[in-house]
């Protein structure tokens, strides 16, 4: 992943970021991987999440999971939610607008700021469901030519198990 310094957060004449989309793999390696994670906090109910997908497109792959804990939990087996999936097809969609078929899903509003972010237990029923918006509170921060951190506000609602919690929190999102 390179940074283009000339694109910055925001930029009015800019339709995406180049980090907002898929890059070209820099290898035939057929582990060669690209991530793009979010992670939320809900403090008042010491309630934590994440969803991480990340992507193989050597191989034409995807996998994602879905992860939520609190303070009775700290291990995949004993937290609130916990759902992996592995070899989903990778389709031609754009990082920028995806929609995984593990429930995952994201979409780029404003580029390298605003992103709305979902996630539906693919099992059915009514075990989780995921509506937030991340809005970036800071500049990325590049940690080398292939990874960086972005501080932001998470805004929207959890449904666990037909409980509705409201998320007005800070977290992270980051790339690799």
């Amino acid at each position: 992943m390179r940074h283009n310094a000339a694109v910055t957060a925001g930029a009015a004449s800019e339709t995406t970021h180049p980090d907002d989309e898929f890059h070209p793999p820099t290898s035939d390696d057929p582990y060669w991987t690209e991530t793009c994670w979010f992670t939320f906090t809900v403090p008042e109910r010491r309630l934590s999440g994440q969803l991480y997908p990340f992507f193989r497109p050597n191989q034409r792959v995807a996998a994602g999971g879905a992860y939520f804990w609190d303070d009775r939990g700290d291990q995949p087996w004993n937290c609130l939610y916990a759902k992996n999936f592995w070899h989903l097809p990778l389709s031609d969609a754009r990082l920028s607008d995806l929609a995984l078929p593990n429930g995952i899903r994201y979409r780029c509003v404003e580029p390298f700021t605003r992103y709305e972010i979902g996630y539906d237990d693919p099992d059915g029923g009514d075990e989780i469901s995921v509506r937030l918006t991340f809005t970036a509170v800071a500049r990325a921060n590049y940690l080398g030519e292939s990874h960086f951190d972005q501080p932001g506000r998470y805004e929207g609602t959890i449904v666990l198990r037909g409980d509705e919690i409201p998320v007005d929190a800070f977290g992270f999102r980051d790339r690799s």
